[in-house]
């Protein structure tokens, strides 16, 4: 039976907009980045996205 929350042994698509860092020279610019994120990595990767200033615009199974 599958859980609602999602399964453990799945891989997750994280989709994040990164902001330029504050106090950067040139262009500003925003970049798309996507991960690949185990589920087992899901909560880690979060939180590192959230560190580096970016913001997360979907999370899909992979």
């Amino acid at each position: 039976m599958g859980t609602t929350g999602g399964s453990r042994d799945q891989v997750y698509r994280v989709q994040v907009i990164q902001a330029p860092k504050v106090g950067s020279m040139g262009r500003i610019r925003k970049s798309n980045m996507e991960y690949l994120v185990p589920f087992e990595q899901l909560s880690r990767k979060l939180q590192q996205i959230n560190l580096m200033g970016g913001q997360v615009t979907s999370i899909t199974a992979a």
